[in-house]
């Protein structure tokens, strides 16, 4: 934070830092943090990412960064992750490539703590690309 702070005067914290970046998010608030357009863009991804299942009658999906292998089958669309016999969680296995690549780009988006200082163009296009791949409406986005 002190080394941002030489850029950004009076920066306490990283994630509350505005660049001179537009509303990649497209959520009217031009205000708030290059970290807040990222996780709205991961948001609206996540959103969908489990949309897109429904469309191509594919087994649900749910996401859970804090268990291995983070995706997961949601067959029942309960929101939780469907469990084996042992009461194990049942990894996601009914890939489509778009749907892979999205998921990859959400899984980098949201394993890099610093993605929005790192490279925030990179990591908004590739969520909107991503949203738009799923087929989603990115009309509102800002592309970099």
């Amino acid at each position: 934070t002190a080394k941002c702070a030489t850029c950004h005067a009076g920066a306490t914290d990283v994630r509350a830092i505005r660049m001179a970046a537009p509303d990649y998010d497209g959520d009217g608030d031009v205000t708030e943090s290059v970290s807040s357009e990222i996780d709205g863009l991961r948001e609206s991804l996540l959103t969908q990412i489990v949309a897109y299942t429904k469309a191509k009658g594919v087994d649900g999906i749910v996401y859970n960064s804090a268990a291995y292998p983070y995706w997961f089958a949601d067959k029942d669309g309960d929101g939780a992750p469907d469990k084996n016999d042992t009461g194990g969680n049942i990894g996601y296995s009914t890939w489509t490539p778009n749907l892979l690549q999205a998921a990859f780009n959400y899984q980098y988006a949201s394993k890099d703590p610093g993605a929005f200082t790192h490279n925030p163009k990179y990591v908004a296009q590739i969520l909107i690309d991503s949203i738009e791949i799923m087929g989603g409406d990115v009309t509102k986005f800002v592309r970099p």
